[in-house]
């Protein structure tokens, strides 16, 4: 074997031999065999001089997504009540069921009206008050939502109700960029001279609304139109012609048509 091999080979192992002498020394082996690693001196696991880790004194966690989105989301911006007064609401909610409220519904970004309006919806000269107002959970009976809209008749102590119906969803729909939107009105829409009463209601933009449109006969409502979508136009026409109603859903790529017949706000097919 040539020299400069057995050189080579002994000092591989002796590198070998001085391996294992090194872990030997740096572990304990017990009585069962098992090899005990020596702890991590204690400097080694000292955070970084300016790095703290979560959960630290004084360090708060890391603020959670959900979180950031409540405190950075705007709220609704305050609205001032125009076309009534408080009080004159207070004074009707007397004669609603307890704990119940008037609706209210925004008609620009710093405005908004209650629902609420008087008006000779029979034809007889004398007048009643129309108003859409939230029943309170104990007080309602509407698996659709919590607005009902009630028909109130002056008495010599205040008001009575004389007729109610539940509506579809518990607030007013309002679409705010849409100048044909009726979110609440008491006109005739049917040619007869008579006011009818129209409400659009819903849950929410994300589902849409209704628009429902009652008569009055003296005593009772009665529903003559029912019509769901996103967006709800009415279009009035004149020499005492009925109304028509556009309504379209987000799905539709163009908007449904209902005109009067005499009876119901029926769908045209024409």
């Amino acid at each position: 074997m040539p020299k400069k091999t057995i050189i080579v080979a002994f000092l591989l192992i002796g590198c070998i031999a001085a391996a294992v002498g090194l872990i030997r020394r740096s572990s304990t082996t017990h009585a069962n065999g098992e090899v005990a690693i020596p702890a991590i001196p204690p400097s080694i696991l000292q955070p970084t001089p300016g790095v703290q880790s979560p959960g630290s004194p004084g360090i708060p966690p890391p603020r959670r997504t959900s979180d950031a989105l409540v405190r950075e989301s705007s709220p609704e911006p305050q609205r001032a009540l125009v076309g009534s007064s408080t009080e004159q609401l207070n004074r009707i909610e007397q004669y609603l069921p307890p704990a119940s409220r008037i609706a209210k519904y925004p008609i620009n970004e710093s405005q908004q009206m209650a629902a609420q309006a008087t008006a000779d919806l029979a034809g007889n000269r004398g007048l009643q008050t129309i108003v859409v107002y939230e029943a309170p959970a104990s007080q309602n009976e509407n698996v659709d939502g919590s607005l009902v809209l009630s028909v109130l008749t002056a008495t010599a102590n205040g008001f009575e109700i004389t007729s109610s119906s539940p509506l579809k969803g518990g607030l007013i729909y309002v679409n705010l960029s849409d100048d044909q939107a009726v979110p609440f009105a008491v006109r005739d829409v049917t040619g007869d001279g008579r006011p009818e009463i129209i409400v659009t209601s819903g849950v929410g933009a994300s589902l849409g609304g209704a628009m429902q449109i009652y008569s009055f006969d003296g005593a009772s409502l009665r529903q003559i139109a029912f019509i769901a979508g996103h967006t709800l136009r009415m279009a009035n026409h004149a020499n005492g012609r009925a109304a028509e109603i556009l309504a379209q859903s987000r799905y539709e790529s163009k908007p449904r048509h209902y005109v009067w017949n005499g009876r119901v706000f029926a769908r045209d097919n024409s």
